[in-house]
């Protein structure tokens, strides 16, 4: 079995663990869900101020060797997370989820994180990036006040 769980900050400690999706007790469970094949990161995806969890999920290989890899992400209401929603697959080109190393962040200066991977081939390293995948516009950046 696969799950999420948080461990909730009080400020001064943790709560206990609290289980939040499993791959088999959910009304859309598969049971298909491998934690090795699972890379995690983590950003307001949404836009909404509350964190989402985003995984690269390894799909295995075609019959022709090509990888499949999926990015998946796991939507924070504040108090739960909604079942997971792939937002992004790699169709019939080939990426390597084992071989790459998600990240999330503002890379592109909307305010706004992104997803990227690096991937490591035996000639070269490549980075990607994703938008998020939020539908509201992102709010304008602020100019930090200086004294």
């Amino acid at each position: 079995m696969t799950a999420l769980w948080t461990l909730t900050s009080t400020g001064t400690d943790f709560t206990n663990p609290s289980k939040k999706w499993d791959n088999v007790s959910t009304a859309t469970a598969t049971g298909s869900w491998n934690w090795d094949r699972s890379k995690v990161t983590t950003g307001d995806f949404t836009g909404d101020g509350k964190a989402d969890v985003g995984i690269l999920y390894d799909n295995g290989q075609t019959e022709d060797s090509r990888n499949v890899s999926a990015l998946w992400t796991f939507t924070s209401t504040g108090s739960d997370f909604t079942n997971p929603s792939r937002k992004w697959d790699s169709g019939t080109g080939s990426w390597n989820a084992d071989a790459s190393k998600p990240a999330a962040g503002d890379f592109n200066g909307t305010a706004r994180p992104t997803s990227a991977c690096c991937t490591a081939t035996a000639s070269r390293t490549t980075a990607a990036t994703a938008r998020a995948c939020g539908s509201s516009p992102p709010p304008a950046p602020t100019s930090p006040t200086r004294p």
